[in-house]
């Protein structure tokens, strides 16, 4: 029987992988959904795991990477996103270490607002909120509206 659970969660895998990036606890939570025996399930994750086919860093690292191209999000959505997906603290911490030196945020933030629409004022409350949404923090948005004028008059610190 377990045999044929363990089958069956492979198939259940790797259709789940052919499509995207997954990470363990992604995988073993599907199969547990699918009926798999926790067994089975446990089984199939670490040959998983063993065979680099499910990789948590890898996951963060890529989707971090993803996630900042064309309307880029902040470190804060990144770390809760990665952190609902069931990767580690340590490890979303190191990689967002990794995309984010000092200044980077505070660019992100600017370059997300370059590419809103043009031909009308943005209302300083609209593009702070736009950008606390995102993930940004207050002082990166706040930083990121006063270098491109959008009326900021009070000390950001």
């Amino acid at each position: 029987m377990i045999d044929s659970q363990i089958i069956k969660a492979k198939k259940i895998a790797y259709r789940m992988l052919s499509w995207k990036a997954r990470t363990e606890k992604q995988v073993r939570d599907r199969l547990l959904q699918k009926g798999i025996a926790p067994e089975a399930a446990e089984a199939v994750v670490r040959e998983l795991l063993a065979l680099g086919y499910v990789d948590d860093r890898k996951f963060a690292r890529e989707y971090i990477a993803c996630r900042l191209e064309g309307k880029p999000l902040g470190p804060y959505r990144l770390r809760a996103v990665l952190l609902a997906a069931g990767v580690r603290q340590e490890l979303v911490e190191e990689e967002l270490a990794a995309f984010f030196p000092p200044g980077r945020e505070e660019e992100l933030a600017v370059r997300y607002l370059t590419r809103l629409p043009d031909g009308k004022e943005y209302p300083v409350q609209k593009a702070l909120r736009s950008l606390l949404n995102r993930g940004f923090s207050l002082q990166a948005a706040k930083r990121a509206c006063n270098s491109l004028g959008i009326g900021l008059q009070d000390d950001i610190g």
